[in-house]
């Protein structure tokens, strides 16, 4: 399985071992997580894992800060070619969003929902989301949008991502379409 991260960072260890983790996650799910499994495949000692991840949770919140760290990047990445202007970052969440079919965003689908699993269990781990969330929908706010219409398009571009992750419905591309036209409607109105 190729990693959603580069290459040349799955040279430092760190990197490896989540990579690793990653894997065995995918494999087994959180619960067949183990420090012991995951070192393995990593190829270090337990001691050489422990000395970066003290903890389980210390290693599931590293893979979910990662995780954030690659959408948030991906975001800004896409923001910075976005026009200035009224409703920006709405547009650039929609754009990422629903443009997500790629394979950075299939192997994501792959790791969320075991992670989402054991967040549930430590709402500490949602931390990096958190933020990521939180400095996107104030960007909206300063964009000029409505709060009410700024909640709007996170609620649906949030609902339609767990629907992907957890296969719980797969619109089809009409339907992705008049989503598309239907949400940048709300962003547009939004921002005047």
């Amino acid at each position: 399985m190729k990693p959603i991260f580069k290459k040349a960072a799955a040279n430092n260890s760190r990197e490896q071992m989540l990579n690793a983790a990653e894997d065995v996650v995918i494999e087994s799910g959180v619960n067949g997580m183990t420090l012991e499994a995951v070192a393995a495949r990593a190829g270090v000692s337990k001691g050489g894992l422990l000395y970066h991840f003290p903890s389980k949770d210390e290693l599931i919140k590293a893979m979910v800060s990662r995780i954030a760290s690659v959408v948030s990047n991906r975001f800004a990445e896409e923001l910075a070619v976005e026009p200035p202007g009224r409703g920006r970052h709405a547009r650039t969440l929609l754009r990422v969003m629903l443009n997500g079919h790629g394979s950075t965003f299939a192997r994501l689908k792959r790791v969320a929902a075991p992670l989402l699993a054991a967040m549930a269990s430590d709402p500490r781990l949602l931390g990096p989301m958190r933020q990521f969330f939180k400095r996107v929908h104030q960007g909206m706010l300063d964009d000029g949008m409505p709060d009410d219409s700024s909640l709007l398009v996170l609620a649906a571009l949030d609902g339609l991502k767990y629907w992907r992750i957890f296969g719980l419905l797969e619109p089809s591309e009409t339907d992705l379409v008049k989503l598309r036209r239907l949400l940048t409607q709300i962003i547009d109105q939004g921002s005047k």
